[in-house]
């Protein structure tokens, strides 16, 4: 347990190291773009948590719509965690120093997968502000809901960390395949993006096919709630499958201590159970990772060599062909 937490302490902290004034340029660059980004995205932000306030006060305390509100929380998590699970977890750049330890690899693997659980915590705190908090005052909680939301910070990343486990596994294993740069890695960055940019506008347009099946015609406010109401009624009772979020709702809208305690405890078992089956996927998976990290796995293991022609030619020739060359088979470049 103390290489466990040592190692913790040192890898949650060297990630907002910088040793170089590279580093710190680069670092001062990603931070200016989050604020940037952030402050694009505020209207957005504002405009969702106005509408899920309104949606407290119309639906009330609603065991399958909290579900619902904890399932949009960890589908965010899930979504911003898994470069984090495939770039600090499965595919270290320490890996050549991590393996020569004098530690067990399950250490190792635990270690890195507590920092991503709790960048992911972190994360959860911001989904949590602007969705759970805002339906809470709408639907006019009780203390013990705002009161419940601190377990529930703990406990909300636990599912997208053993999904986002089983995502990043394949994915880091392609990479490795293709190898840190060349023409495949390049591909595959291309087919990734493809298929998120399908999938959210397979998305927009699902949204648009909802917002074309509302009535025509202006509706009024009676009716308006009517249909928010039959909506959530219809979900509600699906919300049920997914169990270990409907316990954690069901601690949240309790109304009595005896429905909080069952509801929390078998929460608390199911998201244990699940971050145990995390770890036993993946523990022999990334001890493949780091040792074919460190022996230099993945791709063909060929060094493509960039030589300018001998042969009696333009200058601008060898450039455009030797740069050409690069495109392909360096990842950057491409």
């Amino acid at each position: 347990m103390k290489q466990f937490l040592t190692l913790v302490k040192l890898l949650f902290s060297q990630q907002f190291r910088a040793t170089t004034a590279g580093d710190k340029k680069k670092r001062t660059g990603i931070v200016i773009a989050f604020v940037v980004l952030g402050i694009c995205l505020l209207p957005m932000v504002i405009s969702v948590a106005v509408g899920v306030f309104m949606l407290g006060g119309v639906v009330g305390s609603n065991q399958g719509l909290v579900t619902m509100l904890i399932l949009a929380c960890q589908s965010l998590v899930l979504v911003l965690g898994i470069p984090t699970l495939i770039t600090g977890v499965f595919m270290p750049r320490d890996a050549d120093k991590l393996l020569y330890l004098p530690v067990k690899p399950i250490t190792i693997f635990s270690a890195k997968l507590a920092v991503a659980y709790i960048n992911e915590v972190i994360t959860t705190a911001v989904t949590i502000l602007f969705l759970l908090v805002p339906y809470g005052i709408g639907a006019q909680m009780g203390v013990g809901y705002y009161l419940m939301l601190l377990p529930a910070l703990l406990l909300i990343p636990l599912l997208p960390i053993l999904l986002g486990s089983i995502i990043a596994m394949p994915v880091a294993l392609l990479l490795t395949k293709v190898g840190k740069d060349g023409l495949g890695k390049t591909l595959l960055t291309v087919v990734f993006f493809v298929l998120f940019m399908s999938a959210y506008m397979a998305l927009v347009f699902g949204l648009m096919g909802l917002e074309s099946s509302m009535p025509n015609g202006e509706l009024t406010v009676e009716q308006l709630v009517a249909i928010i109401q039959d909506a959530v009624a219809k979900v509600s009772p699906k919300m049920q499958y997914i169990h270990t979020d409907y316990m954690l709702a069901g601690a949240l809208v309790a109304t009595s201590f005896g429905s909080w305690i069952v509801n929390l405890l078998v929460a608390i078992a199911e998201f244990a159970l699940l971050g145990v089956l995390a770890i036993l996927i993946a523990k022999p998976f990334y001890k493949h990772m780091l040792a074919s990290q460190v022996e230099g796995g993945g791709g063909s293991g060929k060094k493509a060599k960039l030589t300018y022609d001998t042969k009696p030619t333009s200058v601008i020739k060898q450039l455009i062909v030797t740069d050409f060359k690069r495109t392909l088979r360096d990842s950057q470049l491409g």
